[in-house]
């Protein structure tokens, strides 16, 4: 899978740059989401540090798995867009987490 993603990147310069673009994408979008959930959690409590350590221990689990998998199979050509995919599935497994949280506990 992985020496497929390398091909792919280095088969032209609009690849990367629509690999990189959709990353960041992610990125954003599951700050904007992360922020607007702990918003709405409310301030810190006791209460909202458990959900947050739930969230967090999600996140922490996707990053060390990823970057196991990636450790193995990864070559280095393509290595920080590989570091910021493991990033950005990170930060959206944390945005899922705090959506399926705050829906768990507030709804």
């Amino acid at each position: 899978m992985i020496d497929m993603l390398n091909n792919w990147l280095g088969s032209s310069i609009s690849n990367f740059n629509t690999f990189v673009g959709i990353t960041m994408g992610i990125v954003v979008l599951s700050l904007i989401v992360m922020f607007y959930f702990a918003h709405k959690i409310g301030k810190p409590d006791e209460r909202t540090y458990i959900i947050h350590l739930k969230i967090y221990r999600v996140m922490f689990v996707t990053i060390f798995f990823l970057l196991a998998v990636l450790m193995n199979w990864s070559d280095g050509s393509y290595f920080r867009q590989h570091i910021t995919l493991v990033i950005s599935l990170t930060l959206l497994s944390g945005a899922i987490a705090s959506v399926y949280q705050y829906n768990k506990d507030f709804n």
